[in-house]
């Protein structure tokens, strides 16, 4: 039976070859990885007991420690001659090495979260960051993070509030592009059916990455728009940039928005079906700062500066021209 004083006595070389040996081979296991998983992050909180302060996870002066110990333990094994001692060595630099993933994705160690249309949803992950996810999203990610990279998957909207930790970068995944994080909260904007991904960097440091080519960092107070088609993207620096993440407190914010996504976005903030009666209707763009929490209340508004009324009967609200 593998277990963590096994592992100890193997480090401090009072194990056996036999015992080493069977150690090295298990912790290459999916068992083994998500062992040393779990007990990294708990590591990384014991080393961190104050949640409130800004630097929440082990700095570089830790990693620096980790890598003394490493060595120390190391030279215990290579004294005692161990025919096993390289291989449990390079699996306990892959720990806290940045190039090999000891971790792989497990489909029975991962959770999705679908966050139906009326409704949003707060996430915890085991490293200490979250994540709001809006309505109509799906999120998925591991229960425990790998060693080298904290990586999640997104198809929606979410702001997320990540734990630094340089030597463990946070990845969010949108399509066959990804959003790479070092510590900062911002809004990402990736629903499916959409042409465009937005990212709104608040504070920190991300990048956006798609294919070979498209690698571009944020500066705070920065939005990039991404288009799938075309794949172009541009940057504007925006005066107000938790505007774009103003849904999480239950705020509606439209910016010259066009009729056909204001629709979009209502669908999924009250679960409601839009019918355009006369497609004239969608020539017309909206400006509007509001609580997002009465839909009656929304479309009044809209139709007090836009030639456009709301029949709404059930589930489903028509569109005319006013």
């Amino acid at each position: 039976m593998i277990n963590e004083e096994l592992i100890n006595r193997v480090l401090a070389g009072e194990a056996s070859a036999s015992e080493a040996e069977e150690v090295s081979s298990w912790l290459a296991t999916d068992e083994g990885q998500f062992f040393l998983a779990s007990h990294m992050d708990q590591m990384l909180q014991l080393d961190q007991p104050d949640m409130d302060r800004e630097e929440r996870v082990p700095t570089y002066d830790m990693y620096e420690a980790i890598q003394k110990r490493i060595r120390k333990r190391s030279r215990a094994l290579v004294f005692l001659h161990y025919a096993v001692a390289a291989s449990l060595l390079f699996l306990f630099f892959v720990f806290i090495g940045e190039r090999f993933d000891l971790f792989p994705p497990n489909p029975l160690s991962e959770e999705n979260t679908y966050v139906s249309r009326g409704r949003q949803m707060t996430v915890m992950f085991a490293d200490g960051s979250k994540a709001i996810i809006n309505a109509g999203s799906h999120i998925a990610y591991p229960r425990r993070f790998g060693f080298s990279k904290r990586i999640v998957s997104l198809e929606g909207e979410a702001y997320f509030d990540v734990t630094k930790n340089p030597m463990r970068p946070f990845i969010i995944r949108i399509g066959d592009a990804e959003v790479r994080v070092f510590g900062t909260q911002f809004d990402v904007k990736a629903y499916p059916e959409e042409e465009t991904i937005t990212v709104g960097l608040e504070s920190g440091k991300v990048s956006f990455c798609s294919g070979d080519r498209i690698d571009v960092a944020l500066a705070p107070g920065e939005m990039l728009s991404f288009n799938k088609t075309s794949r172009k993207y541009s940057v504007e620096k925006l005066d107000a940039i938790t505007t774009l993440s103003a849904w999480k407190t239950d705020t509606l914010v439209l910016d010259n928005t066009p009729m056909n996504e204001i629709t979009r976005v209502l669908s999924r903030l009250f679960d409601v079906d839009f019918q355009v009666r006369d497609e004239s209707c969608l020539r017309y763009s909206c400006t509007l700062i509001t609580p997002s929490t009465d839909l009656t209340h929304i479309l009044d508004q809209i139709a007090l500066i836009t030639p456009v009324r709301f029949e709404k009967k059930g589930n489903v609200i028509t569109v005319l021209p006013d």
